[in-house]
């Protein structure tokens, strides 16, 4: 006697709607729009690097069983003004490595407060890091537009 998986096969895994996605996207958004509103006011128990950078989200990836928050930030000014030594010259690696610090020490409490407003059965763990990724690109992204443009004037 042959015996049957329970499991379902991948190609029908892939064409039955998974529920824990939604959910999984559901959760990931209301907790972009709860940390942001979070991080953006100014709160005494943060640090004042923190209150003082004006942080906004650039990624939130949340592990499948919701327990985990990987946060990546950047300060405000950083990310709407594009980043070259004029618009962000306070963001050296030394005031990066202390703002990271502070965020770590700030997590349990930026936490707390989540827990407070979301009606979640646990609040997940949050790794707050400096996005050094997307600050790299913007510098790349800068230097690229403005080869560009020295380039158009060159060629007139």
């Amino acid at each position: 006697m042959k015996h049957h998986s329970l499991k379902a096969s991948p190609a029908a895994r892939r064409a039955a709607p998974n529920p824990y996605t939604q959910r999984h996207q559901r959760v990931t958004a209301l907790l972009h729009k709860t940390l942001s509103e979070i991080l953006a006011r100014p709160d005494p128990l943060h640090a004042p690097q923190i209150s003082e950078a004006r942080l906004t989200i650039t990624r939130l990836e949340l592990s499948s069983d919701l327990n985990h928050a990987r946060v990546k930030v950047l300060p405000l000014a950083a990310s709407t003004e594009g980043i070259h030594s004029q618009v962000a010259p306070q963001w050296t690696q030394e005031n990066i490595n202390s703002l990271n610090s502070e965020l770590a020490r700030s997590a349990h409490s930026i936490r707390k407060q989540l827990g407070r407003k979301l009606a979640l059965k646990r609040t997940p763990k949050l790794d707050l890091q400096f996005d050094h990724a997307t600050l790299r690109t913007r510098e790349l992204e800068t230097k690229l537009a403005r080869m560009a443009e020295h380039r158009e004037q060159s060629a007139q």
